[in-house]
């Protein structure tokens, strides 16, 4: 399976509604780190982004 495919598989398994993104931003942060990303968290009212 190709990691693009496990990440969609694994973001679809997630019941992700806003506010709570079920760890979606975690997880999609923990592959883009490793590649030179920064992140950066960002709050708007109740929601992180």
């Amino acid at each position: 399976m190709s990691n693009t495919l496990q990440l969609a598989k694994q973001l679809i398994a997630r019941r992700s509604l806003t506010p709570l993104d079920e760890g979606c931003l975690t997880l999609i942060g923990e592959r883009l780190e490793p590649l030179g990303f920064k992140l950066e968290t960002m709050r708007c009212g109740e929601v992180d982004n």
